[in-house]
Formats: structure tokens, C-alpha cells, sequence
């Protein structure tokens, strides 16, 4: 559990120090470019996200899966075959990506994203295309090397880089800026990634050899990760596009708002899977595999639950330091996007456990039945609920696909939830449930309520654990002095 919690720890400094530089960074483009700025970078980067699938992430998942497999053995012709096979295909497909994105531009713009978009900025974004594809699988290779050092100084060091650059492009370009700054950013930061793999593997020979039983394992593993991922994105993608067409683009810019929040309320979740997916992809007995299950769960509550509660109560006041006045229609539906991210990062444990044991036919599943609900029924009520549906469309794609992964690795693998996990659970919607009910009640009830949301968690530590937490912080101590 300590190594969980020291990687929690460390990525989730690094998480929150990237909201902050999020925060700036969002403060300063709402009040520059405005909702529709916002709506033009959504539409572009859904689009272009969901082409990353068919690109690398379908890759990305199969390498991380077999890097965190073969990294303690001896022979290392697997690593390397592992490592040169996908990211000689990588470079290759990125490259022919975006000679298709400018090569089709017309047509890509018309039926896949909007007329309305300028050609400049989709250009740029297009010409940014091969190096995110290059440090989506170079992130995938550090991740599965659990070099967690590493990736937190990259993320804090590129974010800092990315940011500075908006404010100087915006300064002298306005919303064109935006876009600038996305491609020479993306540049930058590929620089970085690959000079710090280069400090962990060194030995990259272009390889494209796709009879290797190596090469045949990751294409398999990727054609069904290609299927989830591609479901994930264009259901993204669709969503944004029913906006666009039942609303108007500024509509499109604040569920953009609220998407994003909801992306950062999963800081402390992503700093758990850092360590728990290499993890679930190594060979553990039963009663290991499922403790490691209950304590991620357990600690995503005890870590979460506090921020939840906080964005929740001050929704409106959230909104404001965020973003701008212009986005306060947010604040109506905010609570469902948090609630869905509490889900969706419970769900994470469930998930894990799938693509760690390859079980590849549920992954495929669990992505067609969840992407399907994200899209069915914000088409059918966004007319009459609007941005209320959306929010209502991830807490039931995140709850039928949790119930679904339960009962199979249940049957599969005797995975269980535990007594203290089934308490801390209902603890914790309580005190959502609650949160929701004061929104706009008086500060120091707030407060009331937070303390006792926190006091109440600490009570869900059990006393050897105790131990352990107290043992760990005084090593730290020790070594600081």
C-alpha cells in the first residue's frame, strides 16, 4: 500500500500543481478568446483526438501492457522488440496522418468538423498532429517503465513551457496565438519526453517487422484498445457535434468548461493508476490482485471526497476564479459532472484489472455499451434538459459499465468489494448527496460540512495502517534532515 501511496503522492503534487497552471492558463483564454474560442478548440481537438486513437493510443495501451510484462527479465530482445516495433510504426503512421489532414482539408472540415472553423487554425493544429502522437507513446513507455520521477518533471517543466507560450502568441496574435502556441508547445515538449526515455533505453532500431510474435501481441492488443479507443473519442467527438447542431458554439465552449472540470477533479485517480495499471498487468495471486483493487478504491475516496465536496458547495465561486462570468451557466449542472467523475474514477479500479489480464472482448464491450449511453441520450434530451443531459449520460455510462466489469472479474477472478470499502462508499455519496442539498446555504455551514467529510474519512483508516503512514512520513523526515 506505501508504494501506492508514494506514488499518489508524487503525481498528484505534480496534478495539482498542473491545475494551477491550468487555472492561469484557462483564466487567461476565457477572458481572451471567449466561449467561442473555447467551442472552436473543442471541435479541433476532439477531432484530432479521436484521429490520436487510430494513430498511437491503440499502440500506447499494448506497449505500456508489455513494457510493465518484460521489463524485470533478463532477456531483453522482447523490451526492444516491444519498444522499436511500436514506435517505428508511430513515427511512420503520424507522418502519413498528417499529410492526409492538410492533403483533405476541405473535406475533413466539412463533413467531420465545421465550415465555420478557419483553415489557419486547423492547419496548425494539423501540423501539431505527429508530435502528439509522439508523446502519447513516449508517456506510454515511462508509464510502463513506472518512472514516476521523470513523468512529473516533464509534465511540471512542458506545462510551465506550454502556458508561457499562449501568453505570449495570445499577446500578439489573439485567438490565432492560441493555435501557434499549440504547435511550437508540441514541438518542445516531444524534445523533452525523448531525451529523458533516451536516459532509461537506449538502444531504438527501426523495426517494422510484423510477423515478430512480439509485433503480432501488441497488434493484437491494439486492434481491440483501437475499438474502445476509437468508441471513447468519437462519442466525444458526436456529443460536442450534437451541441453544435441543437445549440449554438458557445454552448459547445462551456460543456467544454464543465468536461474539463470534470477531468480535473481525477487528479488523485491518475496519480493511483500510475503505479496500480503497471501493476495489474504483472502476474499476482488472487488475494493480491484483489486487495490492490480495494486499497486503490479505498484511497481514491480518501484522497478525493474532500475536492469533490469542495467544487460542489462553491460551484459558482469555482466558475468565476476559473474561467469568467460568461461561463456561469455552468454552475446550474456542475455537481452532475463532478458526481460522474467521482464514478468514472471508482471505475478506474474495475477497468485496470480488465486490460491488465488482456481480457480484451470486455474491454471492447465496456467501451461500446458506456460510449453508447454518453451519445444516446444527450441526443434524445439535450432539447429539452440541455447541458443537464450530458452530465446525466457519463453518471449511467459510468454506473451500467461498473456493474457489467464487477460481475465478470467476480466469476472471472473472485474479485469482491470489502466491508470497509462498501462503508466508505456509502459514506462518501452521503456526503455528496449533502453537498449538493447546501449549494447555496450559508460559508460557515460549508465549512461545517467539509470538516466533517474530512474527520469522517480519517476515521475510515484502520490502525496498522496508521503505522504504516506514520513509519513512511518519519522516513521522509529522516531524510530531509
Amino acid at each position: 500500500m506505501l508504494k501506492l501511496i508514494r506514488s499518489t503522492i508524487l503525481i498528484s503534487f505534480t496534478e495539482v500543481f498542473l491545475i494551477l497552471i491550468l487555472f492561469i492558463r484557462n483564466k487567461y483564454l476565457a477572458v481572451n478568446i471567449g466561449t467561442e474560442g473555447f467551442g472552436t478548440f473543442s471541435l479541433l481537438n476532439s477531432f484530432f483526438n479521436l484521429m490520436l486513437v487510430f494513430c498511437v493510443t491503440w499502440l500506447g495501451g499494448g506497449a505500456l501492457k508489455y513494457i510493465s510484462e518484460f521489463k524485470r527479465e533478463t532477456d531483453k530482445s522482447k523490451l526492444n522488440a516491444v519498444i522499436n516495433f511500436s514506435l517505428t510504426l508511430t513515427i511512420l503512421l503520424s507522418i502519413l496522418f498528417t499529410l492526409f489532414f492538410i492533403v483533405f482539408k476541405f473535406s475533413i472540415k466539412k463533413y467531420f468538423i465545421s465550415n465555420e472553423i478557419n483553415d489557419v487554425f486547423y492547419l496548425l493544429f494539423a501540423l501539431a498532429f505527429p508530435f502528439l502522437a509522439l508523446k502519447s507513446i513516449l508517456s506510454s513507455y515511462l508509464q510502463g517503465f513506472i518512472l514516476i520521477k521523470s513523468i512529473s518533471y516533464l509534465r511540471i517543466v512542458t506545462s510551465i513551457i506550454e502556458v508561457l507560450l499562449i501568453f505570449i502568441c495570445i499577446y500578439f496574435f489573439h485567438l490565432l496565438g492560441f493555435f501557434i502556441s499549440l504547435l511550437f508547445s508540441s514541438i518542445i515538449i516531444v524534445s523533452f519526453y525523448f531525451f529523458e526515455f533516451r536516459k532509461t533505453y537506449n538502444f531504438f532500431k527501426p523495426n517494422l517487422n510484423f510477423k515478430n510474435q512480439i509485433s503480432k501481441k501488441i497488434l493484437i492488443f491494439g486492434a481491440y484498445n483501437l475499438t474502445s479507443g476509437f468508441t471513447n473519442f468519437f462519442s466525444q467527438y458526436l456529443q460536442r457535434v450534437i451541441i453544435l447542431r441543437m445549440l449554438n458554439l458557445g454552448f459547445v465552449g462551456i460543456f467544454q468548461a464543465g468536461y474539463s472540470l470534470m477531468g480535473y477533479m481525477g487528479i488523485l485517480n491518475r496519480g493511483l493508476n500510475f503505479y496500480y495499471l503497471p501493476k495489474m498487468s504483472e502476474k499476482l495471486s488472487l488475494s493480491n490482485r484483489n486487495e490492490l483493487f480495494n486499497q486503490f478504491l479505498r484511497l481514491t475516496m480518501m484522497f478525493g471526497m474532500p475536492l469533490y465536496v469542495i467544487c460542489i458547495l462553491f460551484s459558482k465561486n469555482l466558475i468565476q476564479l476559473l474561467y469568467s462570468k460568461s461561463f456561469l451557466g455552468l454552475s446550474e449542472y456542475l455537481y452532475l459532472f463532478i458526481i460522474a467523475s467521482f464514478l468514472i474514477n471508482l471505475e478506474g479500479g474495475l477497468q485496470s484489472i480488465i486490460i491488465g489480464m488482456v481480457y480484451l472482448k470486455m474491454h471492447v464491450l465496456i467501451g461500446l455499451v458506456t460510449n453508447a449511453i454518453w451519445v444516446i441520450i444527450p441526443l434524445l434530451l439535450l432539447k429539452n434538459f440541455g447541458i443537464y443531459s450530458l452530465g446525466l449520460s457519463f453518471i449511467l455510462g459510468s454506473i451500467t459499465s461498473s456493474f457489467i466489469m464487477y460481475f465478470y472479474l467476480h466469476k472471472k477472478l473472485a474479485i469482491t468489494f470489502n466491508r470497509n470499502f462498501i462503508f466508505q462508499f456509502l459514506f462518501s455519496i452521503l456526503f455528496l448527496l449533502l453537498s449538493i442539498q447546501l449549494m447555496d446555504s450559508q460559508l460557515y455551514i460549508k465549512v461545517m460540512l467539509l470538516f466533517s467529510c474530512i474527520l469522517g474519512l480519517l476515521l475510515f483508516i484502520k490502525k496498522n495502517e496508521w503505522s504504516k503512514l506514520i513509519f513512511y512520513v518519519n522516513g521522509l523526515l529522516k531524510i530531509k534532515l
